[in-house]
């Protein structure tokens, strides 16, 4: 390899160095090698190769720095080196050289029979930004494939264009072939089999599926009931997205008399192709009589004109609002959706300034019209903003329901947990229990600017602010 030109650039210089190091090791390995070569060298060129790599990718030369990898330098770098290149380069929009990063990381974990299916998972996102329909697919199909990442099927679900699912029925049978194999999560598979049956309207196949979940596990040490109906849903979760839903639901969980559904969000509700049956394959079997009860926590059931449906399907269900400062929900909604690669617009233009001042000029009875049309297709207006007007979605809920749906806030079950807890049972009319919080998020995100951060968020607080006092004075509730 020639050296590199001089420059005065001294972080060009700096490197200069390691780079011909590194090219001494490619040279060295290129010779033949002794049939047990000492670890002492193996483990040198290696390293030297990793610190080409990095100088590499310092000065900006990713081909280079890709040429390292592949040729062995892949071995002296720990993944979440990998890992934090790429968000990097995503966050830069340098989409190219992230996605041969990630093929670099995941031929090398293949070579070392390390499962790379979380690896395939972040391609796909990076396949998804690059609005690459087919290699994104393919992506998440290699992830489903080779082994057990559990976001995947949080992907999966959003695939709900048909260009996205089709493809995905038409290569089931690859899934197929996994069932049964050893070291590999059944279940997920068994999970994702049945989203991409349901994401292309086949219920019966999607219940088939689930089904086989349910009657596979044992819950909370009672054996397999397989004689009785599925217990029926006694409460719901019904809101708000990103706004502590998940620890709730999990919290719940650990009651001895909860028993938990197949998946937190079910999304049955709202969905006229939805089977009844497929929605009750998610709950266990067990006797209805004997004070145990199941539920489900869908958060975006309470942004959803189903509250006649809800009252017919389960009579007598409790609902359970979760609710957190709009502005706060908001943004994290917008990071989940980064995080995922369906978002690509930057955070100050995604929360648009002139939409949140065409917003506030209209008028009570325009905005509750807005809001209840945000699940149509031809919705012009930012669902994510839109999500955050309560008041007007709860008003229809308490006009079916009345007490039997409650209001708690993420700030109360954050700050006063058992308290907030205890609240929540005796509205279920369950004997109280000391349950410790589960899967309770940070909400730590990756801010590239923290000053537009903090122009957005008191932008969105502004906005929020005569809702916020209007959700006060209807329902109670305040931030």
């Amino acid at each position: 390899m020639n050296q590199p030109a001089s420059n005065p650039d001294s972080r060009r210089s700096r490197w200069s160095v390691k780079l011909r190091r590194g090219a001494a090791a490619s040279k060295s390995a290129g010779q033949p090698e002794p049939a047990n070569p000492p670890v002492a060298i193996v483990t040198e060129g290696i390293r030297l190769k990793a610190q080409a790599a990095v100088a590499s990718y310092d000065l900006g030369e990713y081909s280079k720095m890709i040429q390292w990898l592949g040729n062995g330098g892949m071995g002296g770098l720990d993944r979440q080196t990998i890992l934090s290149w790429v968000s990097e380069l995503e966050s830069q929009r340098k989409l190219a050289p992230a996605t041969s990063l990630l093929e670099s990381l995941i031929e090398h974990e293949k070579s070392n029979g390390t499962d790379p299916s979380n690896s395939y998972f972040q391609l796909a996102r990076i396949y998804r930004l690059r609005a690459d329909r087919d290699s994104f697919v393919e992506s998440v199909l290699c992830c489903l494939e080779s082994g057990n990442c559990p976001n995947v099927l949080t992907i999966l679900a959003s695939m709900k264009r048909p260009g996205l699912r089709e493809p995905l029925l038409a290569n089931i049978e690859r899934l197929r072939c996994k069932v049964g194999e050893k070291n590999f999560d059944q279940e997920r598979l068994l999970f994702a089999m049945g989203d991409i049956y349901r994401l292309n309207g086949d219920f019966a196949n999607a219940a088939q599926c689930v089904g086989k979940v349910r009657d596979g596990r044992t819950t909370k040490g009672k054996k397999k009931l397989l004689n009785y109906e599925p217990l029926r849903p006694a409460f719901l979760i019904i809101g708000s997205t990103k706004s502590g839903t998940t620890g709730m639901y999990h919290t719940l969980c650990q009651h001895p008399n909860v028993f938990a559904a197949l998946r937190k969000e079910i999304r049955y509700f709202g969905r006229p192709d939805a089977s009844l049956d497929w929605y009750l394959a998610h709950f266990p079997r067990l006797p209805a009589k004997r004070g145990w009860v199941t539920g489900e926590a869908t958060p975006n059931y309470y942004m959803h004109d189903v509250q006649q449906q809800v009252n017919r399907t389960l009579p007598g269900v409790k609902l359970i609002c979760m609710l957190r400062n709009p502005a706060d929900r908001a943004v994290s909604q917008y990071f989940h959706s980064l995080k995922l690669g369906s978002m690509r617009q930057p955070l100050e233009k995604f929360f648009d300034p002139d939409e949140l001042a065409q917003l506030s000029k209209k008028s009570d009875a325009q905005l509750e019209e807005i809001a209840w049309a945000c699940r149509s297709r031809n919705f012009k207006w930012n669902n994510c903003l839109v999500a955050g007007l309560y008041h007007y979605y709860l008003r229809r809920w308490f006009e079916v329901f009345g007490d039997q749906l409650l209001l708690v806030t993420m700030e109360d079950f954050r700050k006063n947990h058992n308290a907030t807890v205890n609240r929540v049972l005796d509205f279920l009319e369950l004997k109280r229990h000391g349950l410790p919080l589960t899967n309770q998020y940070s909400g730590n995100y990756r801010k590239s600017d923290p000053v537009v951060f903090e122009q957005v968020r008191q932008r969105l607080a502004e906005f929020y602010e005569p809702h916020n006092r209007r959700l006060a004075d209807e329902f109670g509730v305040n931030f």
